[in-house]
């Protein structure tokens, strides 16, 4: 197994192969291995008895009362290693677009202490940090069981202390923590 420049040449991408000789054989039997993703173009032999192609290409055959010829041109097609780039380069950005969005996610939960908040405001504080650090002023209510005018006083003074943002949605208010 080897490459001899006598019997070897290559074009324009097509590689020759030819095992050609004038001298008369009684019999003959050759096998040609050729590797994987290669073209044939052209093939010239006096008898092919068996020709697979699954790992590359295997040709045989048995030959008697001819001269010695077997002459292949070839081509070995490159795999695209671009779509290979292509799909790797799509799999880490996606890989890092979720990390992103993971660790966005998971943001550092503030600690409050409670001695610097009424009991009732930190029990919305309490409450908004188990709901994800948002809720309605309506479920507020319902969770906390304070009357509206408290519970709306309680948000006013976490608004204005800067622990929370109020924000209209339609006829209720929406509730979170910064």
């Amino acid at each position: 197994n080897g490459v001899y420049d006598n019997l070897t040449a290559k074009e324009n991408g097509y590689w020759l192969l030819d095992l050609s000789t004038q001298e008369k054989f009684t019999e003959y039997t050759y096998q040609l291995n050729l590797p994987k993703n290669t073209v044939i173009n052209y093939l010239g032999v006096y008898a092919v008895e068996s020709f697979e192609s699954k790992d590359g290409f295997k040709i045989t055959g048995h030959v008697t009362d001819r001269p010695f010829k077997i002459t292949i041109q070839y081509k070995q097609e490159l795999i695209e290693e671009s779509h290979l780039f292509l799909m790797f380069a799509g799999a880490i950005a996606i890989l890092v677009f979720l990390i992103w969005i993971f660790l966005k996610k998971k943001k550092p939960v503030k600690k409050y202490h409670k001695d610097k908040f009424s009991d009732r405001e930190f029990m919305i504080i309490t409450l908004l940090q188990k709901n994800h650090g948002c809720m309605t002023q309506a479920e507020l209510e319902r969770k906390t069981n304070l009357p509206k005018a408290s519970l709306h006083r309680n948000i006013a003074s976490l608004e204005r202390k800067g622990i929370i943002d109020k924000t209209e949605i339609g006829m209720s208010n929406k509730i979170c923590l910064r």
